[in-house]
């Protein structure tokens, strides 16, 4: 129904002329539907990030919700690929999109994140923070466009390899009905034969893969809510957020607020929050990178985190400029921070109640009364040796700010993040299926397998958000935010193996179809073990990077070459 409704908006791919007429309108509708499904991907995953900013909601989405939302589109398009009355002939269309998406998240964003991410490696070791008696200017890259092919890249932490090893478990879905695949198609040749052997195999998968769908979400939900990558996460909605003008920066600090207490390592939890979110605003004026704001400076970082300083502004960094210079060292202003958040958190919550939804300047920066005796010194000390690490590009602010109280804004992003996941999933299901139809009447008239221009062309509508959010993670060059990066890539895969071939392996079954991807899997496989080896590896040079875009293209001679 969906594929029919969609078709009465564009003319079905089937219909149209032969000729370089036919050919341009067939091009059209390749970069309509593409393009729209590329907005659907992008509302699903925004949405979904936003309800990471909710407090209830944290936790949930960056363990669950955002990977099975990254896996609708290509769970999608697989399955209208089994749903025409040319299923057998189509589903080669899921396959591609299927082993597209796969080997490309393993590849050209993992080779581009070390790129993106590299810093300069000394004594084996990728160096990210600045050396004793190095000046404050210091770099992690040096010369700033160094392409070393040995001597720059990136390193990973433990939880690249953790996931690494969740990922080659659950390749033994493709296993399940290969196996016996390779056995029926040798002996017999009747393909409504070969498709009523693989059922019962098929099911079998399928039984697999939504079971090791449904153990990882449990393992991602106990295990990872509190993880670096869903910290990550909400740090990078969070500053999103302030800088698009959705929430102020005391909104998007609710979440580490309500479950702060008054010991160092709560402190320290916030300010290693605030930490990442307010970096890039304060290198937006720290023009001369020595690591220091004066006042002026610092009142137009407030205005841009839109909170309104007021009289008693000079008290709160009077008293956290340690040295005495007049300058504000960054991590001397997030301690500063930190200290106003925890002492007004309770009386914009009371100023709320009284005014019941009459917009307030919510965030009026007046010095407690009293200091409040917070284990501020000893957090930051910590906070202050990472200070190094974390690097962040300057962007442009809006300066249409939000100036709603703390729980409007929770109101209006659930709002906002309701109607643009609803919208996404809509437009995703309903332009999938005629986006197989294009594919295969490409494949028909260019006398090209469906299977590669699925392989080629699916990722880039489906997957155009995990590939653009894992680079900008790489951007930062820490090796928090690149681990980061190659965790989700790996999550992405996690999710095809399970959540995508469960999908396939039902068509399989349900609609007596026959496996005969074989050469396809073997590629799938194979990417899969070099990427489970190179995620074993602390250490990714440049030299690496070059090597593992390279597998992209080979996986597709792989494929012809077995075919």
């Amino acid at each position: 129904y969906m594929g029919e409704l969609s078709m009465g908006i564009f003319i079905e791919a089937g219909d149209l002329p032969g000729g370089f007429g036919g050919a341009c309108q067939l091009l059209f509708l390749l970069i309509a539907f593409g393009y729209i499904l590329r907005i659907g991907c992008v509302l699903i995953s925004e949405g979904a990030e936003l309800l990471l900013l909710v407090p209830s909601c944290a936790g949930l989405v960056g363990s669950v919700i955002l990977p099975v939302l990254g896996a609708v589109p290509d769970g999608a398009i697989v399955l209208f690929s089994g749903l025409g009355n040319n299923a057998q002939e189509e589903l080669v269309i899921g396959v591609g999109a299927l082993a597209g998406s796969t080997v490309m998240l393993l590849t050209i964003p993992w080779g581009l994140s070390i790129i993106a991410g590299r810093v300069n490696i000394i004594d084996k070791k990728p160096v990210y923070s600045r050396p004793a008696g190095h000046p404050k200017n210091w770099q992690k890259l040096h010369p700033p466009n160094n392409l070393s092919l040995f001597g720059t890249g990136v390193s990973t932490r433990p939880s690249v390899v953790k996931n690494a090893k969740i990922m080659i478990v659950t390749i033994l879905s493709y296993i399940v009905i290969q196996g016996p695949a390779f056995y029926y198609l040798s002996h017999d040749n009747s393909d409504s034969a070969v498709a009523k052997h693989e059922k019962n195999w098929a099911i079998a998968g399928l039984v697999f893969s939504f079971t090791a769908f449904a153990f990882y979400l449990i393992l991602e939900f106990f295990h990872n809510t509190h993880s670096e990558q869903t910290e990550s996460l909400v740090a990078e909605v969070s500053t999103r957020a302030i800088q698009e003008g959705q929430m102020s920066l005391a909104g998007t600090m609710l979440t580490v607020l309500e479950s702060h207490e008054s010991d160092a390592a709560s402190m320290k939890a916030l300010q290693q929050r605030l930490r990442v979110v307010l970096r890039p605003f304060f290198s937006k004026y720290d023009l001369d990178g020595n690591g220091s704001l004066n006042l002026q400076e610092i009142r137009a970082v407030f205005k841009d985190l839109g909170e309104s300083p007021s009289s008693d502004f000079e008290l709160i960094f009077k008293r956290v400029d340690a040295d005495n210079n007049g300058s504000i060292e960054f991590h001397e202003f997030v301690e500063g921070v930190a200290e106003y958040l925890l002492a007004n958190q309770h009386k914009l919550r009371s100023h709320h109640e009284r005014e019941n939804g009459v917009e307030l300047a919510h965030a009026n920066w007046s010095a407690p009364q009293e200091q409040i005796p917070l284990p501020a010194r000893e957090a930051s000390a910590t906070v202050q040796e990472e200070g190094n690490e974390d690097d962040e590009d300057d962007t442009e602010v809006p300066d249409d700010i939000s100036k709603m109280p703390i729980e409007k804004q929770q109101r209006a992003i659930k709002i906002r993040a309701g109607w643009m996941l609803a919208l996404g999933t809509a437009l995703v299901l309903l332009f999938s299926d005629p986006m197989v139809s294009v594919f295969a009447e490409i494949g028909v008239r260019t006398s090209i397998p469906a299977f590669y221009i699925s392989f080629v062309l699916a990722p880039l509508a489906s997957n155009f958000s995990e590939v653009l959010a894992s680079y900008n993670f790489a951007l930062k060059k820490t090796e928090k935010t690149v681990s980061v990066s190659f965790v989700q890539l790996e999550g992405a895969a996690i999710m095809n193996n399970t959540f995508c071939l469960g999908i396939f392996l039902a068509l399989i079954a349900f609609r007596d179809l026959e496996w005969k991807f074989s050469a396809e899997t073997i590629s799938i496989l194979s990417i899969e073990l070099i990427m489970f080896l190179y995620a074993n590896k602390s250490v990714h040079t440049v030299f690496d990077a070059i090597v593992v875009l390279c597998l992209y293209p080979a996986s597709l001679g792989l494929v012809f070459g077995l075919e």
